[in-house]
């Protein structure tokens, strides 16, 4: 099972790297919304959504930094609190 998560988590991080910019955030939404945890990497003890949000920040702020500082805010809020 651990190696099937690994893969997976893999295969995000490389279809976040090498898609479409504009899905970016769509990938973090769903890792994050209702379907999923806004403690996604403290969960999974992965950096997945830092990752993505900090190594892609200067293409997704083109895209909506409305989105963008809602989403780093709350990542920074759950990474620092612990919560």
């Amino acid at each position: 099972m651990h190696k099937a998560a690994t893969e997976t988590l893999r295969s995000i991080n490389e279809y976040a790297s090498t898609e479409d910019d504009t899905k970016l955030l769509a990938i973090v939404a769903q890792l994050t919304g209702p379907h999923g945890s806004m403690r996604f990497d403290a969960l999974t003890k992965t950096k997945t959504i830092e990752l993505i949000l900090y190594g892609n920040f200067d293409i997704i702020l083109t895209i909506s930094p409305c989105a963008v500082l809602c989403t780093l805010l709350l990542h920074d809020f759950w990474v620092l609190t612990g919560a």
